[in-house]
Formats: C-alpha cells, sequence, structure tokens
C-alpha cells in the first residue's frame, strides 16, 4: 500500500497523539488490508474541535427546528420537526459512539466527561457503558463473545440468531419489524434502561451520582418552567420514534443480509448515502463502517479520507460490499 496520496492527505487533521495500531478496539483477526504505520497515524490523530463543533452544530439545528416549530404551530411542520430532531439524537449518539471509542477528544479523561455532559446524556446514552459492550463487538465480530449478542439480544443463548435478526426478510416483514420498533415502545424500554443501567452495572458511587444528579437537575429545571409539553414533543416523541427508526435502520445496514462470502469482508457492510441520507439516518459518517471496524482510531471525520486509501487496494475495491444509498443496503437485506 502507498502513503497517504496527497489528495488524500489534504482531508487529514494534523493535531493530537496517539497513533491507531494500538487502539484498544482493534480487531483481533488480522484485516485483509494493512495500512503503513505512518499512514494510520496520520488518519488516527485527533483534533481538539471537529467532534465538539459537530456536537454544537446538531444542538443548533434542534434549536432552530424547535423554534420554528413553535413559532408556526402546524401539525405537519411539527410532525417535521420530530424527524428532524429525532435524526439530529441520532447524530448525538454518533458523537457519543465516538466517545466510547476515545475519539470525541484526544485527552481521554475530558472525551469521557465532555461526551457525556453535552452528546450521550441527553439522549440516555453512556459513552461509558457503551464502550463494555462494544468493545468485544469490535474485537470479536461475528464470534460468541461480540457484545453485539449482549447488547442488542441478536442470538439465543445457544447461539442462534433471533428472528428479528434473521436475513433475508421479505418487505413487509422488514417494514412491520421497523414500525414496531418505531412505535414508541422500544424507546421508552431504552430510556428506562439507560437509568437502571449504573445499578445493574455495579458502576462507581460517582458516576451514579453524577448522572442522576444530571438527569435531576434537568427535570426540576423543566418542570419548574412548565416546559414538559414541549419536552415530550419536541424531544421524548422524536427520540422513540425516528431516532430509534435510523438507528435499527443503521444497524440492518451495517451486519445484516448477505454480505461477502470473501474472508475477512463478509460481516460488515458500508453505505455511504448522499446528503439526505446522511440528514436523516447516517450521519457524521456512521455508514463507513467495514472502515471504522477494520480501523477504530480512525476518528469519524477522517473516514471518507480512509476509504479513498483502502480503495487504492485491488482486493478492497473487488470485495468490499460498499452501496451508495439506504435503500441499496437494505435490498440486500431482502428475499429476491
Amino acid at each position: 500500500m502507498p502513503l497517504i496520496p496527497d489528495h488524500v492527505r489534504a482531508h487529514v487533521d494534523a493535531e493530537g497523539p496517539r497513533p491507531g495500531a494500538d487502539h484498544p478496539h482493534r480487531p483481533r483477526r488480522a484485516v485483509p488490508v494493512q495500512l503503513p504505520k505512518s499512514s494510520l497515524a496520520a488518519l488516527s490523530r485527533l483534533s481538539p474541535w471537529r467532534s465538539p463543533a459537530a456536537a454544537a452544530a446538531e444542538w443548533l439545528c434542534v434549536a432552530v427546528t424547535i423554534a420554528a416549530a413553535v413559532a408556526i404551530d402546524h401539525l405537519l411542520v411539527t410532525a417535521v420537526a420530530i424527524v428532524v430532531i429525532g435524526a439530529r439524537q441520532h447524530a448525538l449518539m454518533v458523537l457519543g459512539h465516538e466517545a466510547a471509542h476515545y475519539r470525541f477528544l484526544p485527552d481521554r479523561r475530558c472525551n469521557d466527561w465532555v461526551a457525556e455532559l453535552f452528546v450521550a446524556w441527553p439522549v440516555f446514552m453512556s459513552a461509558r457503558y457503551f464502550r463494555i459492550t462494544h468493545t468485544p463487538h469490535h474485537q470479536h465480530l461475528g464470534d460468541p463473545e461480540d457484545g453485539n449478542r449482549r447488547a442488542w439480544r441478536t442470538h439465543t443463548p445457544e447461539g442462534a440468531l433471533r428472528p428479528d435478526w434473521t436475513y433475508p426478510k421479505t418487505r413487509s416483514q422488514l417494514l412491520a419489524l421497523l414500525l414496531r420498533r418505531a412505535i414508541g415502545i422500544t424507546g421508552v424500554l431504552w430510556i428506562m434502561r439507560f437509568f437502571v443501567a449504573p445499578l445493574v452495572l455495579g458502576r462507581p458511587w460517582w458516576e451514579i451520582v453524577s448522572q442522576y444528579g444530571y438527569h435531576g437537575l434537568l427535570i426540576a429545571g423543566i418542570t419548574a418552567g412548565g416546559l414538559w409539553p414541549q419536552v415530550l414533543i419536541y424531544w421524548l416523541l422524536p427520540y422513540v420514534t425516528w431516532h430509534i427508526l435510523a438507528q435499527h435502520v443503521r444497524l440492518i445496514c451495517e451486519h445484516s443480509g448477505p454480505i461477502s462470502d470473501q474472508p475477512g469482508y463478509g460481516l460488515t457492510r458500508s453505505t455511504h448515502p448522499g446528503w439526505l441520507g446522511r440528514f436523516l439516518l447516517l450521519p457524521r459518517h456512521i455508514g463507513y463502517h467495514l472502515e471504522h471496524h477494520w480501523f477504530p482510531s480512525v476518528p469519524w471525520y477522517n473516514l471518507p479520507a480512509l476509504y479513498e486509501l483502502l480503495s487504492t487496494d485491488e482486493g478492497f475495491a473487488r470485495h468490499a460490499n460498499v452501496q451508495s444509498s439506504i435503500p441499496a443496503s437494505l435490498s440486500q437485506c431482502l428475499d429476491s
């Protein structure tokens, strides 16, 4: 493999320490394409501002959307706002996923606390807790130790795929699954799970106090301001509907259905949609999923550059399952 070409290097940030070869979430199996250490180190350098700026942009979009919906006060505008806000909640969770990989900020302690306060806890996620199951998902993808089996209950205790995670499906089966997830029950269960997680996991007292104190202050402020109707419509309703839908569409695109029969390529699909697909369903380059699994040290803003570099490899160009739209990825999970 060559070093990073000039046209790719232009997209690679120069700030931050920590090369990627020793990242704790790297897969235990060797990946089919090995990058030179200098290339991987360059792609893995962290910017101290890119992820915080992305989080600020997502919150600004939420604020503008809520302000517009309240000012116009029309049912159709409210429906659009629910979709937009649910998509932004998904984007915040994607940035929380970056923090779980220590990719949000260069300093790991700041990485965890800043991400919890501004992108994870507001969407009922903890980067620290997510890391517990997500680390073995990366290290043992497709094996019994894969953390997704625990996090998403994808398999029975005997190791068989559960019906919801068995593909291919018919179009009507897939539609019914997504509608069932998006009607609200799954989202409510996610919120409940978030609040009991620190107790179930036996987390340190200071984590428990800080998390409960954070949401206690929010609840007190919302109550004092009489803002519960707005919170229910413009935060909780988007969360349990469009946000949950986006999560499951993404998960299906990533690992479901036949992907490739080539060793090393068969467990992860990448989806690189247009701007609308990115805005509504696959934000912050989360669709670059094969690239991310092979090299989890590379932050989200360098994944397109990583893809360009990998695409210069003949094997990757031939065998990687990279789709240019969400419908194209979902179609591979359907009965022909």
